[in-house]
């Protein structure tokens, strides 16, 4: 208690939240620093948020980074469920098949006299609680749908801030913060003062309709939506993400890896679309496929947030349209090799590579990809929110009918996909 106190007030007093982030306490959890994934957990699970508190839940349950302690875990699964996570229902009804009754007792008087964190011994500056409510109360305002103004942070609340910092030119990660509040603020400000707001940003980010997002916390990937894996293997828990681990049977050698053009085009697309449009191929292709069917307009904003672990080949992801697949675009990362992101245009009369980066990417992290595409063809692609290039290309002017997924080789943790559109 002490130490989150003192956290809070230190971090505020030089005008920033706590650097506590889902993601990051997910991260150390996969990389087994079970420590720092409690650290990261405890300080969102306090303020409020579900994922956060099933993840302390079962980190007590298991004794990984805090003691192991059922009363403990079966009070976290058990705020959690309350604020509708899928899972933690069941967890909590697991831990309680080894307690004592007693002990679910005393779990269910604690989790009845939980209170969000929300004392800090400063006046002069706002309580995580009260930041997070302020800019759901200044979100709503605008037009943006934050759910609830209570202070806690939910899938409504991350969608409303990641539009609108899509729509004010900001960096996109869904967090809240004491810059954003006053960003907001100032934007309120000018409104109710009859001050027309900066045009140039919703005239540069116009994706304002969110079409699909996936956390993956749910533990199903079949579902709300649906994805479908076409080859390989793919697996989801709760709390993680899509993970996909395929041990390439032909790895790019050194040569192959120059070789852009045969690596990227013959190795991968032309293998893929072979093995889908040749009825009479039994050979199981050499790569692990998973797709999801959702209408996208041509004019998109795409964000993936994923792990690298290990990295021995091509890892392609991107808008399709059709049945087979086999028409769109595809960026594709190449490990080690001296040009290692690509953007691929696949259509019925060829495959090319329409953009490369000469920079090597040894993404063995984890990291964001944001990839736009407005009404006249132009396409910009960011990574962890620095542009890494950006080209007009306006062969696909109809939708698009999906997102697909394919690892050529290696271990990946997807952890979010977003797509937002036009109205």
């Amino acid at each position: 208690m002490r130490f989150f106190i003192i956290t809070i007030i230190l971090v505020l007093a030089s005008g920033m939240l706590p650097a506590a982030d889902f993601n990051a306490g997910m991260t150390a959890y996969e990389r087994q620093d079970y420590t720092a994934a409690a650290r990261e957990f405890k300080v969102m699970a306090e303020s409020g948020d579900p994922d956060a508190q099933y993840m302390m839940g079962r980190l007590h349950a298991l004794g990984k980074g805090v003691a192991q302690d059922f009363i403990q875990a079966h009070t976290w699964y058990n705020l959690a469920a309350s604020r509708g996570h899928n899972h933690a229902a069941q967890a909590r009804d697991a831990i309680a098949r080894r307690m004592s009754s007693t002990q679910i007792a005393t779990a269910q008087r604690e989790a009845r006299q939980w209170q969000p964190k929300s004392e800090v011994s400063s006046t002069e500056t706002p309580t995580l609680l009260q930041t997070i409510n302020a800019i759901q109360r200044s979100l709503n305002e605008l037009g943006y749908d934050a759910g609830l103004a209570d202070g806690l942070m939910g899938v409504k609340t991350r969608t409303a801030i990641r539009a609108y910092q899509y729509d004010h030119d900001l960096y996109v990660d869904g967090q809240a913060s004491e810059q954003l509040r006053q960003h907001l603020s100032e934007i309120l400000r000018m409104a109710r003062s009859g001050k027309d707001e900066p045009k140039p940003q919703t005239e540069k980010w116009p994706w304002r309709q969110l079409l699909l997002h996936d956390s993956f916390r749910d533990g199903d990937y079949t579902r709300d939506p649906v994805w479908t894996v076409a080859t390989g293997h793919f697996s989801v828990e709760s709390g993680r993400g899509l993970h996909t681990d395929y041990e390439a049977q032909r790895p790019l050698t050194e040569a192959r890896q120059q070789d852009l053009p045969a690596a990227i085009i013959g190795m991968i697309l032309d293998e893929i679309n072979h093995s889908r449009d040749n009825e009479k191929v039994v050979e199981e292709p050499d790569f692990a496929e998973i797709y999801v069917v959702q209408a996208i307009n041509n004019a998109f904003a795409i964000q993936l947030d994923l792990t690298v672990r290990k990295a021995s080949g091509p890892l392609v992801f991107g808008p399709y349209q059709g049945i087979e697949r086999n028409s769109g675009y595809q960026l594709v990362y190449t490990p080690d090799a001296a040009r290692g992101l690509h953007l691929v245009r696949l259509t019925r009369s060829g495959t090319s590579i329409i953009k490369s980066v000469d920079q090597q990417f040894n993404l063995n992290r984890q990291y964001t990809i944001q990839w736009t595409r407005d009404d006249r063809g132009e396409m910009i692609i960011s990574v962890d929110g620095n542009e890494v290039f950006r080209i007009n290309d306006r062969i696909f002017a109809d939708s698009f009918d999906g997102i697909t997924l394919i690892n050529k080789g290696g271990d990946y943790t997807i952890h979010e996909v977003t797509v937002y559109e036009t109205y």
